[in-house]
């Protein structure tokens, strides 16, 4: 078995639905699901995340930054995400997107499904594992979550609830038309 550092990004679903300030989007989001191979051919494991949700969410209070499509400087940046939390399942997440930080077109993208995702982007420690093929991470340390269109973790499912854009507003759709639709990206 051979070590690396490197850099990763990595995708999952996700859900919104408003609240706070108006035109404010509030998301949550299955993150990473424990022991799973995702569509990047890596498995991740609690262990691995556990150290960077303690010292930055718990001890030091902070947040990481939200952005779009993986873009970097100021003017990508469109949030904040709020909590990190880790069960037996696996990482989940809540973000708050800035209505202020985001256009008309970004807006219409994730009401109608294209911005689908989330992936978190940062550095970690992973072994490969000859035998299964795959990349297992050890520890992972986040440097920003984004807003993406392609989700590698599509077995965490898609749950759209209830919008509230100034122009159109939504009614809740049924899930299992949404997962169907993303088939055909399972391997």
């Amino acid at each position: 078995m051979k070590s690396e550092n490197r850099k990763y990004r990595d995708f999952a679903l996700m859900t919104h639905n408003a609240d706070g300030k108006e035109g404010d989007i509030k998301i949550s989001a299955q993150l990473k699901r424990w022991g799973e191979v995702n569509q990047n051919g890596e498995i991740y494991t609690e262990e691995a995340y556990e150290q960077f949700i303690n010292d930055y969410y718990v001890k030091g209070n902070l947040n990481v930054p939200f952005t779009l499509m993986h873009g970097w400087g100021v003017e990508n940046i469109i949030g904040r995400v709020d909590t990190m939390k880790s069960d037996e399942k696996g990482l989940s997440m809540t973000a708050t997107i800035f209505g202020d930080c985001i256009s008309n077109r970004v807006r219409t993208l994730i009401d109608r499904g294209v911005l689908q995702g989330v992936s978190d982007e940062g550095f970690g420690s992973f072994d490969y594992d000859d035998e299964k093929g795959v990349w297992i991470a050890r520890k992972m340390q986040l440097m920003a979550v984004s807003l993406v269109t392609i989700p590698a973790e599509v077995a965490a499912g898609i749950e759209v609830k209830n919008t509230a854009f100034r122009g159109f507003e939504r009614q809740e759709q049924k899930t299992e038309t949404r997962v169907k639709n993303l088939k055909c990206l399972r391997r």
